[in-house]
């Protein structure tokens, strides 16, 4: 019985601790689908972010534009990175593979704009993390 009280207690705790995996949502208007995540709790504290409606552009590319506002008293390095989906929510394109760094003043806004590549683009997702 005394083997068996510590064994379920670490069964317990790594139960507890493997639910800790999911993305951290950014602050953003509640009425939109979390398509923005953050990397760190602390990041989503320092930020917040717009994502009006993206529209289509050209030859039917999906147009992306999010504002992120730095709520704090000193500058922000952020890098942020984002990838276009099909209405499956298979990756389209490779236009965003890679970490794209931005600079935002206290108490400021910084504009984001991106374009799929590929008309088939019917979503998007946005990951933003401290610049590395």
């Amino acid at each position: 019985m005394k083997r068996a009280v510590p064994t379920l207690l670490l069964a317990v705790i790594t139960l507890g601790f493997s639910g800790c995996i999911e993305k951290i949502g950014a602050y953003q208007d509640s009425q939109w689908p979390k398509q923005v995540s953050v990397s760190e709790y602390w990041l989503r504290e320092q930020i917040r972010v717009n994502v009006p409606r993206p529209e289509r552009v050209g030859a039917g590319q999906l147009k992306v534009n999010m504002t992120i506002y730095n709520v704090t008293d000193f500058d922000l390095l952020i890098q942020y990175k984002y990838v276009f989906t099909d209405k499956n929510g298979v990756e389209v394109d490779q236009s965003g593979a890679g970490w794209e760094s931005e600079r935002i003043a206290p108490r400021t806004t910084q504009h984001i704009e991106f374009t799929s590549m590929s008309a088939a683009a019917d979503d998007f997702q946005v990951t933003i993390r401290p610049a590395k």
